[in-house]
């Protein structure tokens, strides 16, 4: 992820507005992976940055603006990641591009230790901050979205039927969530590309089982 893991900006150096908005969202990602919640601090954040508390509240209104603009950074990088992948997949087939979404979603940067112990700082975050669950939500929501036009799209190539996407489309985002969950917590129950095959197998199954009731 661009400026994830960037050094921290020497103290004096001369950014523009948007540059040094970046520079301490970067430092707020790079405290949450350092000390998790601990490290969400206006000091430890200016700290970080090499700057002062005032130059943090001249592009931030406080700390609650700050980390919902980390995690929409932070969420809009890594959909824009996955969204590149699937425009340039070469196989264009909707099953082919639903098969991409499942497989970038399990390698880097998706699926990175310190890209994941950010996620669960924010998911906690979510139940006390209204701001965080609000754009929590949408992201959840935008993932769901394109898995049912995936989805949607796969149905109408192959022509069958019996699929409820929504409902499809659901199952498969808590399926991924739950596998970057405990991959997160316990990286040795399986590897990246298990947990790849167990969301395709699930894709597998889906299909299979319509299109033999249509047999």
């Amino acid at each position: 992820m661009k400026g994830l893991f960037a050094s921290p900006a020497k103290t004096g150096t001369r950014l523009s507005p948007d540059e040094r908005r970046l520079a301490l969202i970067d430092a707020t990602l790079r405290c949450i992976i350092k000390e998790g919640h601990a490290g969400l601090s206006v000091r430890k954040v200016c700290q970080e940055a090499g700057v002062s508390a005032g130059l943090l509240t001249h592009h931030f209104s406080g700390k609650e603006e700050l980390l919902t603009e980390a995690y929409r950074y932070l969420t809009k990088d890594i959909y824009t990641r996955i969204n590149q992948s699937l425009a340039h997949a070469s196989d264009p087939s909707a099953l082919n591009k639903l098969r991409l979404f499942i497989d970038v979603s399990f390698r880097r940067p998706v699926l990175d230790k310190d890209y994941l112990m950010i996620w669960l700082v924010f998911w906690g975050l979510s139940k006390q901050k209204p701001a965080i669950a609000v754009l929590r939500n949408e992201v959840n929501n935008k993932v769901i979205m394109t898995l049912e036009n995936l989805m949607a799209e796969t149905v109408k190539e192959l022509a069958i039927e019996g699929i409820n996407i929504r409902l499809a489309a659901t199952g498969l985002s808590a399926l991924m969530d739950g596998l970057w969950l405990e991959w997160s917590l316990n990286p040795s129950n399986f590897s990246p590309d298990e947990a790849a095959k167990i969301c395709q197998c699930w894709v597998d199954a889906l299909v299979n089982n319509c299109l033999k009731r249509l047999a």
